[in-house]
């Protein structure tokens, strides 16, 4: 099984000019590299049909087509064409020496050398773009910064061009919406499949390259809420509910092979069910890719599906057979994976950090999606693979040590009640530094200071912006480390398998959102936390195994500016005072005012 992955990003190209000079003997022209001589505007040209995933090798075999909708006769000298990933990322760029494009016609560049293209291209652009990407990716053409024409693109088969549809004159509307995109037909020999120069056929008369019958390709997309079954009737989907797909594996920090190419996760189905319209992300309620298909995705109940940032087993870490390839980043630490179907969550969960060359496992004991939600019941694979690092992927997990017992008891997510665990968690008390086990440096009372906190920000939502700061009077590691904003109340914790040391006069910012764009601006975030300052009359308060280590209340709070402990009283009992406290003045990020992560001014 390969699923096809959509990038859910929408582009619209606004019809204004874009920077170029004047014309010169009836055909806009360049005046050298770089200059973009001609007047365009966005639209002008327009990205019709690209070959990404050629059958054999990439290098040579690569092209795209162009369609000038200008009307009029253009010279492309100076022009960019440019390739990334669909976040933008990765961004590669060639700026065309020459070549001209007649009113109505198209145009063909290849990855190939200019004096080895093939004989359908026009131009070669040798490996300046790179190899373009096999699932989503985007490819543009512009003028210096401005954009003429951008195509996000989502999957197609090997082989088979990636064709906007010919049976309307192409627009740069028209080749933003993927619906109006399908498989090249024209046999190029050697098993390749487009119209490369010429007018593409219409998507809706278009069969498959065998003649043979193609769900959702011969007779046009199924209906929304239905797939085609191997018979190539149409029957509604059985989409997946809460709970029916399970994260049980992820690997985010791959050491035999780089993160770009060795990265996956793995997922446990739970019932009999349809992908069609499974939709993933990093973040809640922000999916990045959705599955489509005309065909019917089916999937068993028991079975394990693999996804990977690469499906190339010699490229990706010797990783058995991947279900699917997603062009998805795993951060390292303090990030998340998230399934949901049409906005509604199906299973998520959270991570504090990863281990090197070693994949995070959900003890077997605990496949479901609310044990999942629990540190606790993660731990490190023990079990080599492929290229050497460690992981069970497309396979049932190992026990973790100390925990995950059939009868129902709980699991310790690092440490075991036990010994060591041989790689499958430190023992109780110790933590991983390294990838080494060593004692946790724990916590006591008055090792943090809480100094400042922002619970009503201004240039941002409070579910973004709400933030406080600790100070650190002694060498410590925050594992363990419990919040609360209800004095007395202590619950959870900070428990990764990893060593979380903080050093004496540091200043620690405990965020509700770690990302500077929308946490309104804070320098950096030490731990993204799940809390809810009260604009009044509550207080913060920190814990270990239940016992106070700092805490202190407050009665208002100021509209867009922090509340900060006079940099001369910072001691776990001088910040119960509320006269040592004052409203900051120094602004920062997006215009609120505070200090976090630095030292306080001293109060009035």
């Amino acid at each position: 099984m390969k699923l096809r992955m959509k990038v859910l990003t929408a582009l619209s190209l606004a019809a204004t000019a874009v920077g170029c000079s004047t014309d010169k003997g009836g055909v806009d022209g360049g005046s050298g590299p770089g200059a973009c001589g001609g007047k365009f505007v966005a639209g002008d040209l327009i990205i019709t049909e690209i070959m990404f995933n050629p059958k054999g090798a990439d290098t040579g075999n690569e092209w795209f087509e162009i369609f000038n909708a200008s009307g009029k006769a253009v010279d492309l000298t100076g022009l960019s064409i440019y390739s990334a990933k669909a976040d933008l990322s990765g961004k590669k760029s060639h700026t065309i020496k020459s070549g001209q494009i007649g009113a109505g016609q198209y145009f063909t560049f290849s990855n190939a050398l200019n004096e080895a293209k093939p004989s359908f291209a026009d131009y070669g652009y040798g490996a300046d773009l790179g190899d373009l990407r096999n699932e989503a990716g985007l490819l543009g053409i512009g003028c210096g910064d401005s954009k003429i024409d951008e195509v996000i693109y989502a999957g197609s088969k090997e082989g088979q061009s990636y064709s906007l549809d010919g049976s309307k004159t192409p627009d740069s509307a028209a080749n933003d919406n993927a619906a109006n995109w399908c498989p090249g037909s024209d046999d190029l020999g050697g098993g390749n499949f487009g119209s490369p120069g010429k007018a593409n056929p219409s998507c809706g008369s278009r069969g498959p390259p065998d003649g043979g019958v193609d769900p959702g390709e011969d007779g046009g997309p199924a209906a929304p809420g239905t797939c085609l079954d191997e018979s190539g009737a149409e029957r509604e989907t059985i989409p997946p509910s809460a709970g029916d797909l399970v994260i049980t594996e992820f690997h985010a920090n791959p050491k035999a092979v780089d993160d770009t190419k060795g990265e996956w996760f793995e997922v446990l189905v739970r019932k009999d069910m349809d992908l069609n319209g499974l939709e993933i992300g990093t973040e809640e309620g922000a999916p990045k890719l959705v599955v489509e298909a005309d065909e019917c995705i089916s999937v068993k109940a028991g079975s394990y599906l693999l996804f990977a940032r690469v499906a190339d087993t010699a490229a990706n870490g010797g990783l058995p057979e991947v279900d699917s390839e997603v062009d998805l980043s795993l951060t390292n630490s303090n990030k998340g994976i998230y399934l949901s179907y049409e906005e509604d969550l199906i299973d998520g969960i959270t991570y504090a950090t990863t281990g090197d060359g070693v994949s995070t496992q959900l003890d077997p004991a605990k496949l479901d999606a609310a044990a999942n939600d629990d540190p606790a019941n993660w731990c490190r694979s023990t079990s080599t693979y492929g290229a050497g690092d460690k992981g069970t992927p497309r396979a049932a997990n190992t026990p973790c040590a100390g925990g995950g017992d059939a009868d129902g008891g709980t699991t310790d997510g690092g440490p075991s009640d036990s010994g060591p665990s041989d790689g499958g968690g430190p023992m109780k008390g110790a933590c991983l530094e390294g990838g080494r086990e060593r004692p946790i440096n724990r916590l006591n009372a008055g090792d943090l200071v809480i100094t400042e906190y922002l619970a009503n920000p201004k240039a941002v939502d409070d579910t973004k912006g709400e933030w406080f700061e600790a100070y650190v009077t002694r060498d410590a590691d925050l594992n363990g480390l419990q919040i609360s904003t209800t004095e007395g109340s202590f619950t959870g914790g900070l428990n990764p398998m990893d060593c979380i040391p903080v050093k004496t006069g540091s200043y620690l910012v405990f965020a509700r959102e770690d990302n500077p764009d929308e946490n309104g601006g804070i320098p950096k975030v030490n731990v993204k936390a799940s809390f809810t300052l009260s604009n009044s009359n509550k207080g913060i308060f920190l814990g270990i195994d239940g016992q106070l280590i700092d805490g202190t209340k407050y009665s208002t709070t100021s509209d867009g500016a922090s509340s900060q402990l006079d940099a001369r009283k910072t001691d776990p009992a001088a910040n119960d005072d509320p006269a040592n406290w004052c409203k900051a003045a120094a602004p920062f990020g997006k215009g609120d005012l505070g200090t976090p992560g630095a030292a306080n001014a001293n109060c009035p």
